[in-house]
């Protein structure tokens, strides 16, 4: 066999399916939108967004259990001995690539989603000013609405520092070993030894984002409202 035989590259396969890319460049527009609407006082556009970021971010936990391979949480989450030998290879050029996420980037991802879950859930009995309230901000004690407000605030500054660090991971893997994940989360598609995943189960993510959906308009629509005394009319 030829040496150029030896070390030519895979070919490209699907790897990332239609729902995990388009959950990605959704949320990338709406982490935006939040904080534009938050900076121009559009509160209304900001829950809205912020009802947007809840249902997608229930639709993903959902599909890392019923996507396909390597949208599941199994197939790129490792503990932590596995991860920091991943992370030790890596320095010395001589990580094995996954075809899916990276031990590292497997928890990248968790820490996005949770603390965008943090954000949701703070939000939800948050105000601004004391005039927009979040739709659960009636029924919480002041001692929790007070601890929401600055949750929300420190975990929005925290999700930005996580976005760069994220950009900055990606910037590197660009480097080493020279993948454009820009390029495949819109592709889907990577050089792998890996069997690619057969298709995206559209049908199974419209029923569960259906299902995300439905269950953050049931949670918002079904918060008290404000009582008389907090009215001041009682």
């Amino acid at each position: 066999m030829k040496a150029a035989e030896q070390f030519e590259k895979p070919p490209e396969r699907l790897v990332w399916d239609l729902p995990v890319r388009l959950f990605h460049w959704l949320l990338v527009a709406l982490v935006g939108a939040s904080w534009l609407s938050a900076e121009a006082g559009w509160m209304e556009v900001h829950f809205y967004v912020g009802y947007a970021v809840a249902a997608l971010v229930l639709f993903r936990l959902a599909w890392g259990f019923a996507g396909p391979r390597y949208a599941r949480f199994g197939s790129f989450l490792a503990g932590p001995r596995r991860t920091f030998a991943y992370l030790r290879d890596w320095l010395r050029g001589s990580a094995v690539e996954p075809a899916g996420h990276t031990p590292a980037g497997g928890w990248m991802i968790i820490g996005l989603l949770a603390l965008l879950a943090v954000q949701v859930a703070s939000g939800m009995v948050n105000s601004h000013d004391g005039l927009d309230t979040g739709p659960w901000y009636w029924a919480a004690p002041a001692g929790l609405r007070e601890l929401a407000e600055d949750v929300h605030a420190a975990a929005f500054d925290l999700l930005l520092a996580a976005i760069a660090i994220h950009v900055v991971g990606v910037l590197l893997y660009l480097w080493r070993p020279g993948i454009n994940l820009v390029a495949s989360m819109f592709t889907g598609r990577k050089h792998t030894a890996e069997p690619a995943i057969p298709g995206s189960r559209l049908p199974l993510a419209l029923l569960l984002l259906a299902a995300a959906a439905a269950g953050t308009w049931y949670l918002v629509s079904s918060a008290p409202g404000p009582s008389l005394s907090d009215l001041g009319l009682y």
